[in-house]
């Protein structure tokens, strides 16, 4: 059980991340990409609009192949995002990557919520799910501003990347939420450890 709580807290705090990581940086992205301040709130307007977009269609997603394997999908597009905006080091290029990104939040979020009713199924693992999800932005809050003298404008794409590379190479070592192609059972939470 603790195996599976671990798996879903990561995959909250590495789709979190993203939503707060620019944040931190803004006054050094808007001089890198010779923007005002407040365009680069529009960076994160791109990722929550596919972000919200995202949700419904995750879910249909979520349920017909399994919540860990949309995970790992979910933060190879987050980091496909981030690697975008990396190497298109110009506003429309982060507008890009963030679009991009939001795909990518948006299933994360729904897959790890469904993941961790799927292996744990109770209320208070669900509460430390949904905790993750808020802490992996104050993550970024805390890890973003101490990357900006070495990496500069990169720090906020590159410190997400990392995040998201951590927990794609342990989620396949997590329990498995059901058998590929197995339906879920709304009857009752299954548990595993």
């Amino acid at each position: 059980m603790r195996r599976a709580i671990a798996a879903g807290v990561a995959l909250g705090a590495a789709a979190g991340y993203n939503i707060a990581n620019l944040g931190p940086a803004a006054d050094v992205l808007a001089d890198h990409y010779d923007v005002r301040l407040g365009a680069i709130g529009f960076l994160t307007t791109a990722l929550f609009f596919t972000h919200l977009v995202m949700q419904i269609p995750g879910g249909r997603l979520v349920d017909k192949r399994g919540a860990r394997t949309w995970g790992i999908v979910a933060l190879a597009i987050v980091a496909a995002g981030n690697v975008l905006a990396l190497l298109l080091p110009w506003f429309a290029g982060a507008f890009a990557g963030r679009f991009v990104a939001g795909f990518g939040t948006g299933i994360a979020f729904v897959a790890g919520s469904e993941y961790v009713r799927a292996t744990v199924g109770t209320a208070g693992a669900q509460g430390i799910y949904g905790a993750s999800g808020v802490g992996g932005g104050g993550l970024a809050l805390a890890v973003v501003p101490l990357a900006v003298p070495g990496l500069d404008w990169r720090a906020p794409y590159v410190t997400a990347l990392v995040c998201a590379g951590l927990v794609l190479l342990a989620l396949p070592f997590a329990p498995r939420d059901r058998r590929p192609g197995e339906r879920p059972r709304p009857d009752r939470a299954r548990r595993s450890g």
